[in-house]
């Protein structure tokens, strides 16, 4: 199963089964359409910190690293081909099944919304704008890629702290027409994770994604 374009991860409900949950619903397949270097970015929407434009920065900084043409990157003050925001209560919910995309954002961690989604999407566009990568203020989030996020209470594997760097990451190669997930648990792309968690080193199998995806990557 390819999955691609609109790309919720979910937090996973207890470490035991967090393999076997699948984090995003089943969308129409399409072809990769990958953009075009360097790929502008912003923060959009207000409320972010230097703590955290920082850490988004240096994850993105990272990323780009793999690719062989440079700057993979560019932040600009306006939008460009994405932004970083935060969402809210009304856009992570169950929204339902519209065109075929299936749009349950409920509990959902972060949603990478390609413009792909087009007239499909329920929600008021001037609000809730496609070309953004969403996420959710209702979990803890560590923004320090060198110290280890909090698990929390071992029985609740939802309310420890969740690595904004490794779903950056994560949501980005998502937004990059990227279509499918990694297959282990310990790569980026990994389709399930869980709070007190880290992955943010790119792996071979990762890196191949993003060669799928249309991108000229370093080995």
């Amino acid at each position: 199963m390819r999955l691609m374009f609109l790309m919720p991860v979910f937090a996973a409900s207890t470490r035991a089964v967090v393999a076997d949950i699948a984090i995003d619903p089943e969308w129409p397949t399409l072809p990769p359409e990958p953009l075009t270097l360097p790929i502008p970015y912003t923060f959009d929407g207000g409320g972010w910190t230097t703590e955290q434009k920082d850490s988004g920065r240096a994850a993105l900084s990272y990323l780009g690293s793999w690719f062989v043409d440079q700057p993979a990157f560019v932040e600009e003050a306006s939008p460009g081909d994405f932004s970083i925001r935060w969402g809210d209560a009304g856009f992570f919910k169950n929204w339902g099944i519209h065109g075929g995309w299936n749009l349950n954002f409920a509990g959902a961690l972060a949603v990478a919304a390609k413009p792909a989604i087009g007239a499909n999407a329920p929600w008021d566009q001037k609000v809730y704008p496609l070309g953004e990568i969403y996420f959710n203020p209702a979990y803890r989030w560590h923004f320090n890629p060198f110290t280890k996020p909090e698990e929390g209470d071992p029985a609740n594997h939802t309310d420890g702290e969740f690595d904004f760097w490794s779903i950056l990451l994560h949501e980005t190669i998502h937004m990059l027409s990227v279509n499918q997930h990694a297959a282990h648990s310990d790569e980026i792309m990994f389709a399930t994770f869980s709070d007190g968690e880290q992955r943010w080193a790119l792996k071979e199998s990762d890196r191949k994604l993003l060669i799928g995806g249309g991108y000229d990557i370093r080995s």
